[in-house]
């Protein structure tokens, strides 16, 4: 019952075979992730150098994709 008080209040989805806690750090997971996007895409905005650009934004790629396969 204490469980599902919390998903209701906090928000928080819970997948599928996944425990409370689990899913609490996989959403931790994912916006740490997010964060790091942000500041990557920010910094290749801002970057001139066309190869560093480009590995930044293979970066942003790179975390993006792993983002979408935590379930």
């Amino acid at each position: 019952m204490g469980g599902n008080l919390i998903i209701q209040v906090g928000g928080v989805e819970v997948g599928q075979g996944k425990s409370l806690d689990e899913q609490i750090q996989i959403d931790d997971q994912k916006a740490k992730m997010q964060k790091e996007i942000e500041k990557l895409e920010k910094q290749a905005r801002n970057e001139k150098q066309p190869n560093k650009k480009f590995q930044l934004a293979q970066h942003v790629k790179e975390l993006k994709r792993q983002v979408e396969n935590l379930q």
